[in-house]
């Protein structure tokens, strides 16, 4: 990711205190076995540091709320259904 090139910085607050992230716009794509899922949507993109490398990206109710989602945790099982996508490619 070439930092010095994102522009739209933004700070956060929550527990730990303030922190710097920037606003792009992205392309969000998820793949099944027939198609592809795509989201047009503004993403934040957290600025590097020690305090958050070993922390995930979380997936937001920005693109959950088109999904229908079962988890079956005696199954050990996720199903995930897309209800609606900004664009569908059927491969």
């Amino acid at each position: 990711m070439p930092y010095d090139r994102l522009t739209s910085a933004g700070q956060s607050g929550g527990v730990g205190g303030l922190a710097t992230y920037y606003s792009e716009p992205a392309y969000i794509a998820f793949r099944d076995e027939t198609r592809t899922h795509i989201y047009l949507q503004t993403v934040g993109i957290a600025e590097p540091g020690d305090h958050n490398e070993s922390i995930p990206s979380l997936l937001g109710q920005d693109i959950l709320q088109h999904w229908r989602v079962l988890h079956d945790r005696p199954a050990d099982s996720l199903t995930i259904d897309v209800v609606q996508s900004d664009l569908t490619i059927v491969d």
